[in-house]
């Protein structure tokens, strides 16, 4: 597969530049918080304050 990370049957697996996608998709399958707020943390450990806050802007 083309992608970071992956998970299927509670399985998570990722490539070695993939741990924030990791950590993303195994938060979500450990239902750890809303996935709003994990795609929240996601975006601002990928993007950085600033980009993420651009980014929420021109939604």
């Amino acid at each position: 597969m083309n992608e970071q990370a992956v998970s299927d049957n509670r399985i998570v697996t990722a490539n070695g530049t993939g741990y924030l996608e990791f950590a993303k998709e195994l938060l979500l399958l450990l239902e750890n918080d809303a996935p709003e707020q994990i795609d929240m943390f996601y975006r601002f450990n990928k993007l950085g304050f600033v980009a993420m806050m651009q980014e929420m802007l021109e939604k």
